[in-house]
């Protein structure tokens, strides 16, 4: 924009936007460290992908099989690379997109927040872990429904 404020639906809403990004990149920076950590201490309960320990260690699932062991570690490592780049990927289009009103960042960032989450938040259902993703789907989303109409006009 040529330096005009912007108008207060977008601001609110790219904020809530930006904030998810950020909350997802933190969380995953958060499992990032606790999988490290993890690997240096093969013994003790494993922490990554979850916010309390669970009751098996990585030595545990070595014993068990080393096949599974390395696909473990691998498939968390990959994961956890991803979510990151998901979180900074939505911040980057929010600032150098949403914010200077493109209709592609808006429909990119909905897609992602509707795919990501609901991917997430289903997988976890089977599981019968926590619905964590649910949090910044819900919040990006509103974030979006409150910026829609300095996107798409009317505001």
């Amino acid at each position: 924009m040529n330096g005009s404020p912007l108008p207060k639906g977008l601001r609110i809403g790219s904020l809530l936007t930006l904030l998810t990004g950020l909350f997802v990149f933190a969380v995953a920076l958060y499992f990032l460290v606790s999988f490290y950590l993890g690997l240096a201490h093969p013994s003790e309960p494993w922490r990554s992908g979850q916010f309390s320990p669970v009751a098996y260690t990585l030595d545990d699932i070595e014993a068990c099989d080393t096949t599974v062991a390395t696909d473990f570690v691998l498939a968390q490592h990959i994961e956890l690379a991803n979510v990151m780049n998901t979180g900074i990927m939505v911040a980057l289009i929010t600032i150098f997109g949403l914010r200077r009103r493109q209709r592609w960042a808006w429909y990119t960032l909905l897609a992602i927040f509707l795919w990501v989450g609901l991917n997430d938040a289903i997988a976890l259902r089977r599981a019968r872990q926590p619905l964590v993703p649910l949090i910044p789907e819900a919040i990006g989303l509103t974030g979006l429904f409150i910026a829609r109409r300095s996107i798409f006009g009317g505001g």
